[in-house]
């Protein structure tokens, strides 16, 4: 991707990587003078350069389909999958080596209508989170103006019936709690979710405000994360509960809506 604009001291993810590539583990970042390279190495697989690639709009990448019939999928060559055996494994062999259950299986949430009725009383729907839009990749992309007014302010949707019998109206700045913590979004009202579902987008922060503490750029403010426990996960290591906690929502009087004036003065391109 083309650099389009500078913001202060800001690094792209690449710019990023090896610089901490470089402190951490230098004998493995040596052989990158600058981050074009690591990018030959890292996402061209040195078959083009970007100084070459950068010239072109798009380049599609060559598809090879049925490699599992070639021996391109295995590090032996041998026609298959690559597993233990070769084959798609439905049951896993890897699992059964480590003494965990080799088939697919189910396990209820640890907060969920089924797990803890006793909470329902308090927080009445299920909470998922990681909306994702046009706009952003996750935290990335508020201070760019452009992006920024495709979606300026964090938003929390809700079924339309859910929302008049709490009297939530588009629009309105609602808080969304549960016993883990809150966050205030904007309430989008939406028949894609369910009547029992409150739908929060993620990674909300506000670059064009204080970033000194205690503000820290308004990240505790409509950050979601504030409501997802930490080390919730399956007995593997793997998964957390961004889709399916408890929470409750109310409406609130408090007008938080982003001013986009303050935002395109702040980060308005060099040559604007």
């Amino acid at each position: 991707m083309n650099q389009a604009f500078t913001t202060g001291e800001c690094l792209s993810d690449i710019e990023a990587c090896l610089k901490i590539g470089k402190r951490l583990n230098p004998h493995m970042f040596e052989e990158y003078d600058d981050y074009h390279e690591f990018i030959d190495h890292l996402r061209l697989s040195r078959k083009m350069k970007f100084e070459d690639a950068k010239k072109q709009v798009t380049i599609q990448r060559d598809v090879k389909y049925y490699k599992y019939e070639t021996g391109d999928l295995r590090l032996d060559g041998q026609p298959g999958f690559n597993t233990p055996t070769g084959r798609i494994e439905l049951y896993s062999t890897v699992f059964e080596q480590f003494g965990e259950d080799p088939l697919p299986y189910y396990m209820e949430p640890q907060y969920s209508p089924q797990s803890t009725p006793e909470l329902l009383e308090k927080y009445p729907f299920v909470l998922t989170t990681g909306a994702r839009t046009y706009a952003f990749f996750h935290s990335e992309n508020r201070q760019v103006p452009y992006c920024r007014e495709l979606n300026p302010d964090p938003l929390v949707e809700i079924n339309p019936k859910t929302a008049k019998r709490l009297g939530i109206i588009d629009g309105q700045w609602c808080e969304v709690w549960n016993q883990f913590g809150s966050a205030k979004l904007k309430a989008k009202i939406s028949e894609i979710v369910d009547e029992n579902t409150i739908h929060c987008q993620h990674g909300w922060w506000f670059p064009e405000e204080d970033g000194s503490e205690p503000n820290l750029y308004g990240t505790f403010r409509s950050n979601v994360n504030n409501l997802v426990p930490h080390f919730h996960i399956g007995k593997l290591g793997f998964g957390a509960p961004f889709k399916c906690l408890l929470c409750n929502i109310k409406p609130i009087d408090e007008n938080l809506d982003t001013d986009m004036n303050e935002v395109w003065e702040k980060f308005k391109r060099e040559d604007q």
